[in-house]
């Protein structure tokens, strides 16, 4: 979610301190620029209400074939701007070997 899962690191730290899996920030072939994160704290963890994230398509699917070779339990959270896209994005992910998706087909993001 937001910030905390935007990078290799802190993916990693929080698979190695026990959580059964992880989300990526969303991926998306064309992030808007200058938006602001919107995460607040309940009593049970988080709520998420963020952008997309800032790196690219690449980055994201290099991260996520590292972690895919360490058999890493990691679902990626992907949006784009039309179905077509969406299932382009999916096929890439799919061939980093990542095993779990997170569509998004409804944002609250977006108009």
């Amino acid at each position: 979610m937001g910030l905390v899962t935007d990078n290799e690191r802190n993916l990693r730290k929080y698979l190695d301190q026990g959580a059964g899996a992880v989300v990526t920030k969303t991926i998306h072939p064309n992030p808007p620029k200058g938006n602001r994160e919107k995460v607040i704290s309940i009593p049970t963890g988080w709520l998420n209400s963020t952008t997309y994230s800032q790196r690219s398509v690449s980055e994201w699917m290099d991260i996520l074939r590292r972690l895919a070779e360490e058999a890493k339990p990691v679902m990626a959270s992907i949006h784009a701007d039309s179905p077509e896209q969406l299932g382009r994005l999916a096929e890439e992910v799919a061939a980093t070997g990542c095993e779990s998706l997170e569509l998004g087909i409804s944002c609250l993001n977006e108009d």
